[in-house]
Order: C-alpha cells, then sequence, then structure tokens
C-alpha cells in the first residue's frame, strides 16, 4: 500500500484556494437572493466532486432598506448561530433552502446567511483501486499521516467556505457591488502536490473544479497558499489552479489502458470452448473495485479497435484469485457485460 496512489492522508499542513467575488449589489434587502445565487453556482461547480454532508450556517440579521456597508456595521448575530444542516447523504442546494426559510427575523431586519462552511463532506479521489467516495467517517483510503490508536481523520479531503464581506475586504475599484464573496476550497492532504500518475489524476480534478467555480462568476482577485505541507517545500497551489496538462478523464482513461497493459496482457490467452472463441485475462489486483475492472478493460478493448486490433472473438473472461466472476460478450468489437449480479467490489 503505498500513500497517494493506494490512499491519502491527513496532515498537520495545509492548502488553501480563495476566490473573491464581485457581489455586484449596494442594498442589504438584496444580500439574501444574492447569496443564494453564489451557493447555488458554487453547489454546481462542486458537482459530485465534492458533496458537504453537514454545512454550518452563520447568520445574521440586518436593517432592510440600507446601503450595504451601513448595515453591516449594524449586523445581529441570532442566538442559534451557526446553525447546522445536516444529512446522512448529502446537502442539495434545496435543503440549503429550506433551512434558511425556517429563520425568523424581526420586522424591518432581513437575513443574512454571512457564511457557508463544510470540513464534513464526501469527496472523490481516484486511486489504483479506481474511483473512490472519500469523508472522514472510516474510510480504508483515507487516514491520517501520523495515526495513533484509533484515530482517524478530522477533515474531508476537500472543503469549503463562503463568506460574505464588507467592501475593505476588495479592490474597491474592480467592485460593481458595496462588498465581495470569497471562495475558499481547503486540504491538509498533500495528494494533489504530489508527482505519481495518480496524483496528477487528482490535480487536474482539482484544477477543474476551481476553475468551474471561476467560470460562473465574477472574479475580482484570487489567493493560493501553502503551510506546512511536510515533505513537499516547494508545494505550490497557483501551480494547481494554473495546471495545465490533459484533462482528467483523458488522463484516467490513459491510466486505466497503461495499467491493462502492463497488468493483464501478458496474460492473455485465446482459446475454443464448444462452438465459441475464449479471449481470457487472469487479474490478481484483488483491491480493483469491479466496476472499475470493468471500465479499465473497455477502455483497452475501445483503443485496441480504434487501432484495428479488436480481440476476435465471442466471449471475454477474467479470472480473478478472488474468484468474482467478469464474463463478457463481443459484438462488433464492443463489450457487453453479462454478469451483471457479480459482487461489487
Amino acid at each position: 500500500m503505498k500513500k497517494n496512489i493506494d490512499y491519502l492522508t491527513e496532515g498537520t499542513g495545509w492548502a488553501n484556494w480563495q476566490i473573491y467575488v464581485d457581489s455586484k449589489i449596494a442594498m442589504s434587502d438584496e444580500i439574501p437572493d444574492r447569496t443564494k445565487s453564489i451557493v447555488e453556482d458554487v453547489f454546481e461547480a462542486l458537482g459530485d466532486t465534492v458533496t458537504p454532508k453537514t454545512l454550518d450556517l452563520g447568520i445574521s440579521s440586518l436593517p432592510a432598506q440600507t446601503p450595504i456597508p451601513a448595515a453591516k456595521k449594524q449586523a445581529e448575530r441570532l442566538p442559534d448561530s451557526p446553525l447546522t444542516v445536516d444529512s446522512k447523504g448529502k446537502i442539495t442546494f434545496e435543503s440549503y433552502l429550506d433551512r434558511l426559510a425556517e429563520i425568523p427575523v424581526d420586522d424591518g431586519r432581513i437575513v443574512q446567511n454571512s457564511k457557508i462552511h463544510t470540513e464534513t463532506a464526501k469527496v472523490q479521489i481516484f486511486l489504483r483501486s479506481g474511483m473512490q467516495t472519500i469523508d472522514i467517517s472510516g474510510s480504508a483510503y483515507y487516514e491520517l499521516e501520523q495515526p495513533t490508536v484509533e484515530d482517524s481523520p478530522n477533515y474531508a479531503p476537500l472543503a469549503f467556505t463562503i463568506i460574505h464581506f464588507g467592501p475593505k475586504y476588495g479592490p474597491e475599484d474592480k467592485l460593481e457591488g458595496d462588498s465581495l464573496y470569497r471562495i475558499s476550497i481547503s486540504t491538509r492532504s498533500d495528494i494533489w502536490f504530489d508527482d505519481t500518475q495518480i496524483a496528477q489524476i487528482n490535480r487536474a480534478q482539482l484544477h477543474e473544479l476551481l476553475h468551474r467555480i471561476d467560470s460562473v462568476l465574477p472574479v475580482v482577485k484570487r489567493k493560493f497558499s501553502v503551510g506546512e505541507m511536510s515533505g513537499y517545500i516547494n508545494a505550490d497551489a497557483e501551480a494547481v489552479y494554473d495546471y495545465d496538462g490533459p484533462p482528467a478523464d483523458e488522463l484516467i482513461k490513459e491510466y486505466r489502458i497503461d495499467w491493462v497493459e502492463s497488468e493483464l496482457v501478458e496474460t492473455a490467452a485465446q482459446y475454443e470452448e464448444g462452438d465459441e472463441t475464449i479471449f481470457e485475462v487472469t487479474s490478481d489486483a484483488e483491491s480493483v473495485q469491479t466496476a472499475e475492472l470493468r471500465l479499465r478493460i473497455e477502455a483497452y478493448v475501445d483503443q485496441q479497435q480504434t487501432k484495428g486490433n479488436a480481440p476476435q472473438a465471442d466471449r471475454l473472461r477474467i479470472i480473478r484469485t478472488d474468484g468474482t466472476p467478469l464474463e463478457a460478450r463481443f459484438s462488433n468489437g464492443d463489450i457487453e457485460w453479462t454478469d451483471d449480479d457479480a459482487e461489487q467490489r
């Protein structure tokens, strides 16, 4: 088992990618709708890569019909703030809106959700075993850098925060509104800075996430920083944002093809069984998930087909040392899996 290949760790260091966004609003009454719009855009940009399980909401009230700088000076924090939005599955934008709708305020005031934060999220990480959805609840693929007995990570591999600031935190000459929002993506894992093929895939995924956020919002400045990332003296958060290599999906496809060529091709055999031709390979990679193994085989066969080298057989058979049956039919070079009831590892 190798770090940043088979699993990732939470260390004592940190990295942070902060994107500052013009609110484009000037009056307190505009804040609730603008905040909802920002949160919706961020949720959409996070996609399936980061799915919050809880949200902590910093809530205050502001006087209505008041310019934002003056209104923020009169903010009154609600007694129950921060409020928590909790879910055993995932927090959606709709569940966030439902929680906000439950918050009462006095007449003449409006609700300001000035902070949205989570450190408990499900994060998609690509590892040697395949794409894993990882959080802090006992994942075999995520551990402390220096674990002690029964200790487990405290923070998701990626966390996010949205804060609504007053104008003094931004470059005023670039602001159309009188306030701005800061979207932060943070981590305590060093996988984004490693030089392994697996780390590059995850670096590309994080780069794409940051640029999805960046592309849908009126960004006025960015700030990227790294601190105490042990073993990575030259860890560069800006380099992750500026990554200019192939996109993650291309890297994953390349990885899958390379893996098949290195792990399976030498085991290939072709023989007759009754009136069918069987193309058989042997896999001793027990840690690779069944669904991921299928994807790797499909990527390889697709590549061979484009080269005119698709296996000339009726059936594909994968012999796994863990006993899981994997079998498919070939139809004009395409794969049709016939073992849908196989155990999903």
